[in-house]
């Protein structure tokens, strides 16, 4: 089951192209994803299945054994295929990086019971068609280490990359989160004293109104979801170009909605009668007992500080559902260290190929990509481009 595609010293590298083959392997996936402490919910077997069946022919996992079978596999590293037109080189090249990054992930990375044979992935992945090779927010960081450590720097250039937004303002590599108390008034209590001001304030302008907070059930879930991210559209309109905030709220909402086929989203949100307040989105990672926090939305023209309130309920949710921290997300914002989160950073590693070899940069599995965007060459009324890529394409289906 899978393809195995090399075998080097004592190890054996398959490839996993389809939802298909994912599905078989199930268990051998889950035993490894169980041993593993760092591996959360974004690299799980139903997420990672899911991404199969919406990107088809975009993702690939290699898994890694220390014999000629898979069932015997200690790692997995899912990638995400992207076909790339090369200015430079004047053809197209595959690029890998996350496969979680076809979706938001918070976190990306391996999954994998020992460590030891993470190296073994660079070597391996070496007979593979790649020109550049990213691994963006791995949540370790020695295992980045590790992986870039592997690589001949004659064959292949590494760069750990930043991840600075805002105008260099904020850095992405930083994760923010909470330390979750055994109660609810252990989080108000480790509060500053403006913030629980703040908090009191905002209790007394809710109860004023008689509002109230809920927990949405399932059936409830799709229309607070898309009333949570249509507050989240308006607090950003004006602060940010319209189509990035329309890409970002359909990325949102593909995410989450991902997360409540999960059974893994919970809602909590705000209301006077029936006059919607506020409500944030969370993704749950029971296993790891994380909470993330993935948007919010409120309105901010109700007369209640909503932001606060919502934020010690999901802190306080977070307490009865006996999980260790809630995650604020990438970007060091702060907004978050108020509500007395600390520090977690991620790494962002890219790796580029320095071989010429043209038949080492491009995978011929992503011809039909190849082949489409070729036809937008012609369409485009492009055709240098358009015959140096029909070029480039017989080449490869003449071997």
């Amino acid at each position: 089951m899978g393809h195995a595609i090399d075998r080097f010293e004592a190890q054996t590298l398959f490839r996993l192209d389809t939802g298909w083959v994912f599905d078989h392997i199930r268990p051998i996936f889950e035993r490894v994803h169980a041993a593993d402490d760092d591996a959360g919910v974004h690299l799980s077997w139903p997420w990672l299945w899911s991404l199969f069946h919406d990107y088809p022919g975009r993702c690939r996992i290699y898994a890694l054994s220390l014999t000629g079978r898979i069932w015997d596999a200690r790692a997995f590293l899912p990638r995400r295929r992207d076909l790339h037109w090369s200015e430079t080189r004047q053809e197209f090249v595959t690029r890998y990086a996350a496969m979680g990054m076809l979706n938001i992930a918070d976190y990306t990375g391996f999954v994998c019971s020992d460590d030891a044979v993470i190296g073994g992935f660079a070597q391996a992945l070496l007979s593979e068609p790649w020109a550049r090779l990213s691994l963006r927010f791995e949540a370790t960081g020695r295992r980045a280490r590790s992986f870039a450590a592997g690589f001949d720097p004659a064959e292949v250039a590494v760069k750990w990359s930043g991840g600075r937004s805002s105008n260099g303002t904020i850095d992405n590599l930083l994760c923010p989160r909470i330390a979750v108390p055994d109660t609810p008034e252990g989080y108000i209590a480790q509060l500053s004293k403006k913030m629980r001001k703040k908090y009191r304030r905002a209790q007394r302008q809710a109860d004023a109104m008689a509002a109230k907070m809920h927990l949405s059930a399932p059936h409830q879930q799709a229309a607070h979801l898309d009333l949570i991210l249509e507050r989240w559209s308006k607090f950003w309109n004006g602060k940010k170009p319209a189509e990035g905030i329309a890409r970002l709220r359909t990325r949102y909402h593909q995410h989450l909605t991902r997360a409540m086929q999960m059974g893994n989203l919970q809602l909590i949100t705000l209301w006077a009668g029936d006059r919607f307040l506020g409500g944030t989105a969370n993704l749950i990672d029971q296993e790891l007992g994380i909470l993330h926090g993935v948007a919010e939305g409120r309105d901010d023209d109700a007369g209640v500080d909503g932001g606060i309130l919502l934020s010690v309920e999901m802190v306080s949710r977070a307490a009865q559902m006996r999980v260790s921290w809630v995650d604020l997300g990438h970007g060091d914002y702060d907004c978050k260290y108020r509500l007395g989160a600390q520090d977690r950073s991620v790494s962002y590693l890219t790796l580029r190929r320095r071989s010429r070899s043209r038949a080492m940069q491009f995978d011929p599995a992503m011809s039909p990509f190849a082949v489409k965007a070729t036809r937008e060459f012609i369409r485009a009324q492009d055709p240098d481009k358009a015959h140096t890529a029909m070029a480039q394409l017989r080449r490869h289906a003449l071997g």
